[in-house]
């Protein structure tokens, strides 16, 4: 029999406010800039220095907003819809800031950036419960949004690509608004029915289990070792070649192979553990950030941007939940130190770039050897998580 709550509300009700808030923070809030560096870059609407600064002002804004989240720590649905509003508002700001001001551009992905992880918390911290609530043993399933939201605006940038950035970027931020209007309307419809919406935890039910330093560690270098493909794959396949419809189809292909991957790997969850999971995720982003050096072709970025679309989303979904057994009722905060770790491991990535530049080591260049670094952390992380799996 299920719970009161699941007459109240149904779990498609719950499931589809987070996989499009996810697709919202996520998709545009966090990742649009990938796909519309080279038409930005192409438009000379910015230099590549400058989508660097822009890429890096998001991760710290994701740092800020995962730290912060904690004053949602009772109310888990404002983060949600708080951080989708946001992202759709910055997104206009940002087609409509002029080209001459780079430095508002920069400003405006670094709050996109909080906004972003406020909905990504929100998300997981209001939907899980609320699902288990309802019933639903398949809270995984949120977390689809953020490779459909990846695919959505890879599409957009692909089959768009003729276009100039300025309207993709406009175009992007009406299908946030589309998604905020949805979430703010279910949420609203479910405003009588308290004890779905909120469910506060009493200072008593508070877990004094901390989470493991390995679990924190794991995810910095997930964050770490993901970002230099996430960041640079479509930029690297623009290199190799100048056509808008080549080079455009390796976001699409990173979405989509989010979405379904973490799909299926739903469908399995209940006979796999996450840990064994998320170490099977990290060794595939390692084979991923060391294929593009063994050889770069349009085909090996796009297996590269495969097997990363495959396993980050798979190693987030598993980590987090990972993470809310450790504090289970207390999962704002191990989520938001999680998500703090995972941020200071990207914001790492592009600055390791910066700090390597001028510094050759071995013959590589900057990307080669912070590429090389990103394998070899994956894969002792890799090692850890599947040597402990058995915990």
């Amino acid at each position: 029999m299920k719970p009161p709550a699941a007459t109240d509300t149904s779990a498609l009700d719950i499931t589809l406010i987070g996989v499009i808030a996810l697709a919202i923070a996520m998709g545009i809030g966090r990742f649009a800039l990938t796909p519309l560096m080279p038409i930005m870059l192409r438009d000379n609407t910015i230099t590549l220095t400058t989508g660097i600064e822009w890429a890096i002002a998001n991760y710290a804004g994701y740092f800020l907003g995962a730290v912060s989240a904690l004053r949602f720590s009772n109310c888990p649905l404002r983060a949600l819809t708080t951080g989708a509003v946001g992202v759709t508002v910055t997104t206009f700001f940002i087609a409509a800031a002029p080209p001459a001001f780079p430095f508002l551009g920069t400003l405006l992905r670094g709050t996109s950036g909080i906004f972003s992880a406020w909905a990504l918390i929100g998300a997981t911290a209001w939907c899980l419960p609320a699902l288990a609530r309802a019933g639903s043993h398949a809270g995984g399933r949120i977390y689809t949004g953020v490779g459909i939201g990846i695919f959505v605006t890879g599409l957009v940038t692909w089959l768009g690509g003729h276009q100039s950035a300025k309207v993709l970027w406009t175009q992007l931020a009406g299908i946030s608004a589309a998604g905020t209007i949805y979430i703010l309307r279910s949420t609203r419809a479910l405003s009588s029915k308290r004890e779905v919406i909120e469910h506060p935890i009493e200072p008593s039910q508070l877990s004094k289990a901390g989470p493991k330093i390995g679990l924190l560690v794991s995810y910095a270098f997930f964050g770490f070792g993901y970002i230099i493909p996430a960041t640079f794959l479509p930029t690297m396949a623009k290199s190799l070649s100048a056509n808008t419809f080549i080079f455009g189809l390796v976001w699409p292909i990173f979405g989509l192979a989010a979405a379904l991957a973490v799909g299926l790997a739903t469908l399995k969850q209940p006979k796999r553990p996450p840990r064994k999971m998320w170490a099977s995720s990290q060794a595939a982003m390692a084979l991923a950030t060391l294929l593009p050096l063994i050889k770069q072709s349009i085909v090996t970025i796009s297996l590269a941007a495969l097997l990363v679309g495959a396993a980050f989303m798979i190693a987030t979904m598993a980590g987090l939940q990972l993470a809310r057994a450790v504090e289970p009722h207390r999962p704002n905060r191990i989520v938001a130190q999680m998500t703090s770790a995972f941020a200071l491991g990207q914001i790492s990535g592009p600055l390791s770039i910066h700090w390597v530049e001028g510094f050759p080591l071995l013959g590589w260049d900057a990307m080669q050897s912070v590429s090389i670094l990103a394998t070899t952390l994956l894969a002792i992380s890799t090692i850890w998580l599947w040597a402990g799996a058995g915990q």
